[in-house]
């Protein structure tokens, strides 16, 4: 028989007592507390891991009771927590400050594998790593980074910018039977920033053609919308995107820019800048390569701005 023990929990605003199992994890509802105190016995020795729903996720608390990560069914980024950081942008009106880091684990994650020797391996290594993550590596290439990319140089008229730069135009490398495009050194288009930061600099599998594919990220940010690794955390469908409420900084968000449905635009969720807007950061024409600035639009996925009113998908990889 399983022991009980007795909880105070409050749901919809009452607080009643439960009878609570021991048991290794908990099913939380959305009117409930995420997690009960000495509900769940740790699987990982000062870890306990609770499991909540849409989308389904575990979020990992210490000993003190602190979240220290969120895990997503089906997807390999994690996001932990730890030290707040603070991104600034020329061309943005306020910075995003965000004490999530972005990682991706070896393998989508699936409850139970707390219970392996990898796992526990690999999390003790990660909860102590300080080295860049995602989102610092995605800074790189804004206006100001260490590797400041373009969008492209301006055509034969002058009025607008080349396009097609992927991510070995703007390192100079051959890849895939293609080479690259002097002109387009150093540049790189929406799709083409994506590639290089969560493709050649964190590990996820490339293709060359426009096809979309389930284990790794075709070239154009319309394939990534209808194939790519990981979950669908929302789709607006043919309309505006407007609960964000699920986003975690390192999402991929999609864009259809010219009509209601053909996605053509594409960046990752940064996080809320201190005005309290949720912002996100992409290669753009106008801003002359990546950037979270407002150059041609704000760069803010809240309210009933440019970019705002055309977003309809968000995956997590």
């Amino acid at each position: 028989m399983r022991r009980l023990i007795i909880a105070l929990v409050t749901v919809a605003g009452v607080a009643v007592i439960a009878l609570v199992p021991t048991m290794n994890h908990a099913i939380v509802s959305a009117k409930e507390r995420r997690h009960v105190a000495q509900s769940a016995r740790p699987l990982l020795p000062g870890y306990r891991y609770i499991r909540s729903r849409h989308p389904d996720r575990t979020a990992v608390y210490d000993e003190r009771d602190h979240l220290v990560a969120t895990f997503t069914e089906g997807a390999r980024t994690v996001v932990f927590r730890a030290r707040t950081r603070t991104f600034t942008d020329p061309q943005a009106a306020a910075p995003v400050r965000t004490d999530a880091w972005v990682r991706l684990a070896p393998t989508a994650w699936r409850f139970g594998r707390q219970d392996g020797a990898a796992f526990r391996t690999w999390f003790a290594h990660e909860v102590a790593d300080a080295s860049p993550d995602l989102l610092a590596d995605a800074m790189r290439y804004v206006t100001g980074g260490t590797d400041e990319a373009g969008f492209g140089p301006y055509t034969e008229d002058e009025e607008h910018r080349v396009r097609g730069a992927d991510w070995n135009d703007y390192l100079g490398v051959p890849w895939g039977g293609l080479r690259p495009d002097p002109r387009l050194r150093r540049d790189l288009d929406c799709s083409g920033y994506v590639r290089l930061v969560y493709g050649h600099d964190m590990g996820v599998p490339l293709y060359a053609d426009t096809e979309p594919h389930a284990d790794g990220l075709g070239r154009f940010s319309r394939s990534m919308a209808a194939g790519a690794p990981g979950v669908v955390i929302a789709d607006g469908g043919p309309d505006q995107l407007t609960d964000l409420s699920d986003l975690q900084p390192g999402d991929l968000v999609f864009f259809a820019l010219h009509s209601r449905t053909r996605i053509a635009h594409m960046g990752f969720y940064l996080g809320r800048d201190e005005e309290g807007h949720r912002r996100y950061v992409s290669s753009r024409m106008r801003a002359d390569g990546p950037t979270f600035g407002d150059a041609g639009g704000a760069a803010v996925l809240d309210g009933d701005g440019y970019y705002a009113r055309h977003l309809r998908v968000a995956r997590r990889l």
